[in-house]
């Protein structure tokens, strides 16, 4: 538990985020938990190098995507902008204030099919993949004299459709909470714009208060060592805001944003028709060290009857044989892997007597050992952050966070200059431990 001079207990507000949130949402309780730690993370954005996007996506109408994204977490944080259409050009102008926490619904509109291609979506992904990470800005020409400008676009983001249409590059920095509609049995509070700030305001003036402190402290600086985390490289990126501030809430919340990780990470973006081609051939050979393409492919088969290889084979005299398409296709998706002249590829290979097309299990180890989902179950090791820091401890301007028809009466922030008053001293070993782990997760290894 981490009290601080406002005395505002993070681990408390995050409980009070949760409830508010599935007042009105039917969620897990990892979706709800993680959500409510990414408000969190959306006031200390400064403290950040990268930001996971929500994304909030259901099958169809009725699931809550826009009360959950729009309403609900639209209150939360500290300033939405909410958009619904906007060209690349309005959208780049209007979100230079990392502050600002841009809400987007409909955006199976602008990613669904068929427009792909169309050259406002292609900008825009490029606007998103670029604002995950701090110090990408977008380059556009302004001004009578075509002068290029830098803008910047780093900052959280909410995006919410109907269905998985994101880009494969977008959907990989964003967290995905998959909604469903209600079921008989589940019960949740109608939604009125008043009724709901009234709740929402006190979680709101919190959250105002204990992030100003934060960012000022240094406290969320704090390297966590790579064994915290059991996703890797890109994924460990999104994670990191939301499980270092787990890490400062302290209590059960560690291992509620672990397993909320684990939970939504296993539902989040669909490997590509060559990965599950390749993972389920890999699969398939077993202890074998050599398989003939049509063994190989019939095996596929056995293994997994869900897979688009399930109609590369036929019966024939009895017994199950890879057709001819079947065989082609399977050589195709293979042979996306490796550089040229090094792909995975059937060669000639004599077994039991006969020279046969096969391919061999150690063509494919490599890249099925790259492309597999790795989940890495770990100790539960966090890290005591150290205390004061360079930044300056000016603080960001505050906007207000769902539109003038509130009425704020914010109270003045209490003196935050004595900002290590009341911490704990920073064991050694925990010291130690945080630079072995910054060590090690430089090299890409774990930090046991």
């Amino acid at each position: 538990m981490t009290v601080n001079s406002t005395g505002v207990v993070l681990s408390d507000l995050l409980d009070e985020a949760v409830a508010f949130i599935r007042r009105h949402v039917g969620l897990t309780a990892e979706q709800a938990d993680t959500i409510a730690v990414w408000v969190a993370h959306s006031w200390t954005i400064s403290e950040w190098r990268t930001t996971p996007y929500l994304h909030i996506t259901a099958p169809d109408l009725g699931c809550g995507k826009t009360l959950l994204g729009d309403d609900v977490v639209g209150m939360l944080v500290r300033k939405a902008l909410r958009a619904a259409t906007a060209t690349p050009s309005a959208l780049i102008r209007s979100i230079g204030n990392e502050d600002t926490t841009l809400i987007y619904d409909e955006i199976d509109g602008v990613f669904g099919k068929g427009k792909t291609e169309d050259p406002a979506a292609t900008e825009l992904r490029t606007v998103f993949n670029s604002g995950f990470k701090r110090g990408m800005p977008a380059l556009k020409c302004s001004g009578p004299g075509h002068e290029v400008v830098e803008f910047p676009v780093f900052g959280s983001k909410v995006l919410i459709g109907i269905g998985d249409t994101l880009p494969p590059a977008t959907a990989s920095r964003c967290i995905r909470v998959r909604l469903e509609r209600l079921g008989p049995d589940e019960v949740v509070d109608d939604w009125d714009d008043d009724d709901a700030w009234a709740i929402a305001q006190p979680v709101w003036d919190q959250f105002e208060a204990w992030s100003a402190w934060i960012c000022a402290s240094g406290r969320l600086r704090v390297k966590l060592p790579a064994s915290v985390f059991p996703v890797m490289n890109r994924d460990r990126d999104k994670w990191r805001p939301l499980f270092t501030i787990a890490n400062e809430a302290g209590g059960d919340w560690p291992e509620r944003i672990h397993t909320a990780c684990l939970a939504l990470e296993g539902n989040g973006v669909e490997a590509s028709y060559q990965v599950r081609v390749l993972r389920a051939a890999f699969e398939a050979f077993g202890s074998h060290e050599e398989l003939s393409s049509n063994d190989l492919l019939v095996r596929m088969v056995e293994t997994d009857e869900t897979g688009p290889w399930a109609g590369w084979v036929e019966e024939r005299d009895g017994q199950v044989r890879a057709t001819r398409s079947g065989l082609t296709r399977l050589g195709n998706a293979l042979r996306q892997f490796g550089d040229a002249g090094h792909q995975i590829r059937s060669r000639n290979i004599k077994i039991d007597g006969h020279q046969v097309k096969a391919f061999r299990r150690s063509d494919l180890e490599l890249h099925a050992h790259r492309y597999a989902k790795v989940v890495h179950v770990v100790h539960d090791r966090m890290v005591e952050p150290k205390t004061g820091g360079s930044r300056s401890s000016t603080l960001p301007p505050r906007g207000r966070p769902f539109d003038d028809r509130f009425p704020r009466n914010h109270a003045a922030l209490d003196d935050v200059d004595d900002l290590d008053a009341g911490m704990e001293t920073v064991p050694a070993d925990l010291e130690e431990w945080a630079s072995i782990g910054e060590q090690m997760d430089l090299m890409g290894g774990d930090a046991r």
